[in-house]
């Protein structure tokens, strides 16, 4: 159930969620957009009874990438778009320099 989901993300209190495939970001995001039009985009969970939110990305589930090999270089993208939205974010919480970084970052990655 979500709510226990919801339940184990409040405990770990994570950075980034990673959604690998298009259940999770269907139930987590509450949307019927199909993970081929939402991969690689960033989102904000709401945490329920709270005011905060995580960032959160769409990904390719692994299992996709082993039997599609040509979708590697999209889920490589997605990770280094990670890497860069998380070094940002760790010097510069809450802020608009961050994201900046992030762009700066993720083009000294590839």
């Amino acid at each position: 159930s979500l709510q226990i989901l919801y339940k184990q993300i409040k405990i770990v209190n994570p950075k980034v969620i990673i959604m690998l495939g298009a259940e999770v970001v269907k139930n987590l995001m509450k949307t019927d957009n199909g993970i081929f039009n939402i991969r690689g985009k960033w989102f904000q969970l709401l945490q329920p009874q709270s005011k905060s939110s995580i960032s959160c990305i769409s990904m390719f589930h692994p299992r996709y990438v082993l039997v599609n090999p040509q979708n590697k270089k999209e889920s490589w993208t997605d990770l280094k778009s990670v890497i860069s939205h998380s070094i940002a974010k760790a010097f510069f919480p809450r802020s608009a320099i961050a994201e900046t970084l992030v762009l700066s970052i993720s083009q000294l990655i590839t």
